[in-house]
């Protein structure tokens, strides 16, 4: 039975000695590892450096590697001093992924070695030629404000259980008594048309759905609501980019040259409270 045993081992050594000398030629690959992405801020117009990075796209002495969910280690036959370029891709709506126009490349040098796994973190920062129309994150003051006028439900909270980060983040509060609540820009925004990209990015957490809508005036008197976008239930704090894109290009073909931001939601008929919080609010565009 020891010499069956023996003879069955000698045989895939042998088998695996022939097939790894038939392949001495082929290259081994080096291993490169991301972990994770994080968003360097240059300056205090951009607010902070809160993202939703999941993905990126990996490129090695400019040749695409694909595209790949953090973290992520891709076998890469290169050796010696190699050229990475990470790209940012974001997680958008209908679970399609996307390069953040916003986002730079980040872009470095990396030594690989055959079968030896490099490590890396990527660092990014936003494009010069990214614009910031408002950005809010509630520390000091806000600037949105109540639609109604007669109703105080957006409040500023410093309870650092529900502060997202610093020590200020906006809150709405919905019972029976107040059943519904619109939010909106304090002031208007010129947003470029032309399919220029146009973003809003928030932090959130919700217990009810709430939507996005934008409010475009033209004429200093003609207004108009667009509903865009409805946003789910959030236990936890979630980072989220909205494109306006197309809806601001199709307005600004109607003459609508400014706008505001509307956020909304009202309590469900089986619920009888829910509350949203929102941080870091950016409108962002290309200029």
């Amino acid at each position: 039975m020891k010499q069956r045993i023996l003879t069955i081992l000698l045989a895939f050594i042998i088998i695996g000695s022939s097939f790894t000398a038939c392949n001495d030629s082929e290259p081994l690959p080096a291993l490169l590892q991301i972990d994770t992405m994080q968003v360097q801020i240059n300056s205090s117009l951009e607010g902070s450096g809160s993202h939703n990075i999941k993905s990126v796209v990996v490129f090695v002495n400019e040749q695409s590697l694909g595209l790949f969910d953090l973290p992520v280690t891709v076998p890469v036959l290169a050796t010696g001093e190699a050229e990475v370029t990470l790209q940012a891709y974001i997680d958008a709506f209908a679970n399609n992924r996307k390069a953040y126009p916003f986002y730079s490349l980040d872009q470095f040098t990396v030594n690989l070695t055959p079968l030896e796994t490099s490590v890396v973190n990527g660092t990014i920062a936003y494009r010069d030629n990214a614009f910031f129309a408002f950005n809010t994150d509630f520390e000091v003051s806000s600037n949105f404000e109540d639609t109604d006028q007669n109703n105080t439900l957006l409040q500023l909270t410093s309870n650092q259980n529900l502060v997202y980060e610093g020590v200020r983040s906006a809150k709405v509060e919905l019972n029976e008594a107040n059943t519904l609540f619109s939010i909106q820009t304090i002031d208007y925004y010129t947003l470029p048309g032309n399919n220029t990209p146009v973003y809003l990015e928030l932090n959130y957490r919700c217990s009810a759905p709430f939507q996005i809508a934008i409010e475009a005036i033209k004429d200093n008197s003609t207004q108009i609501i667009w509903p865009e976008i409805y946003i789910n239930t959030k236990e936890n704090w979630n980072k989220v980019y909205i494109e306006l894109t197309e809806t601001v290009s199709n307005l600004a073909l109607e003459n609508f040259t400014s706008y505001k931001i509307i956020f909304r939601g009202e309590l469900a008929d089986e619920d009888t409270e829910a509350t949203f919080y929102w941080d870091n609010i950016k409108l962002i565009y290309q200029f």
